[in-house]
């Protein structure tokens, strides 16, 4: 490499150093971009759409009974059940979706509003959770009654639930239901 006389040859390689610095800081800052455009994209078509408020959300009969944990000492957790009632809604197509499917979630969030503002985390439930089938009669003309635990709940915070069940249209929201978890005392420690 030639250098003109009065220049400093390690400046001259410190401009050039810089100047590819800058363009491959520009060429990974397009790619990302490009990538992230394209993970969204595919995200959101993806996206199964949550129907709020729909006609069948009215049959989602949803209970919780908040506890401590038998397992985790100083753990308050949430049992969710859920059942349909029949004769909550007129005998529809999508009633029968909502008997047959076997996809649930359960959607907590400590935030009021958190629901509707997307500020939850999800509990996906397989088909196999706790099931049971209700043939009794004074019960009404429920179906199957689901259930499952929502655990790692910070204790005393009032909480949000809905009930999701997956059908052809999209997921059947449950009315949001709110409960106040337990503060779980360490019975049985002693101190020493």
């Amino acid at each position: 490499m030639r250098v003109r006389p009065g220049r400093n040859p390690h400046r001259f390689h410190l401009i050039q150093h810089r100047r590819f610095l800058r363009g491959s800081s520009l060429v990974l800052l397009t790619i990302g971009c490009l990538l992230a455009l394209l993970s969204s994209g595919s995200a959101a078509e993806e996206e199964i759409p949550v129907l709020d408020h729909s006609e069948i959300s009215s049959a989602l009969v949803v209970d919780i009974e908040a506890r401590c944990s038998e397992i985790q000492l100083r753990s308050p957790e949430a049992k969710v059940r859920w059942s349909v009632d029949r004769s909550m809604v007129s005998k529809s197509a999508n009633l029968d979706f909502l008997l047959a499917s076997d996809e649930f979630r359960i959607d907590v969030s400590e935030f009021p509003g958190g629901l509707e503002l997307g500020r939850f985390e999800s509990i996906a439930v397989s088909g196999s959770a706790s099931r049971s089938d209700q043939s009794s009669k004074a019960l009404g003309p429920r179906s199957a009654t689901h259930s499952a635990v929502a655990r790692d709940l910070s204790p005393g915070v009032y909480y949000h639930v809905r009930v999701l069940v997956r059908t052809p249209d999209g997921w059947v929201a449950s009315s949001p239901i709110g409960f106040l978890s337990s503060v779980c005392p360490a019975d049985g420690i002693d101190g020493d």
